[in-house]
């Protein structure tokens, strides 16, 4: 879910797996949450910077 806010558009496959998926989060506690959404900025961030100096990641 917050990966999907780097790009326009970047559904998940069905909408059981997006249930799934943060209902899975939901589940988390709070410090967890935001454990997980650091690693996944940072990822983006990281992946980001790579597409970007090769041309395949435009904002």
């Amino acid at each position: 879910m917050i990966a999907a806010s780097y790009f326009s558009k970047a559904p998940c496959s069905t909408k059981l797996v997006e249930r799934n998926m943060f209902l899975h989060y939901k589940e988390q506690r709070v410090k967890k949450q935001y454990e997980m959404e650091d690693i996944c900025i940072s990822y983006m961030d990281k992946l980001e910077r790579k597409l970007g100096a090769a041309g395949l990641f435009a904002e």
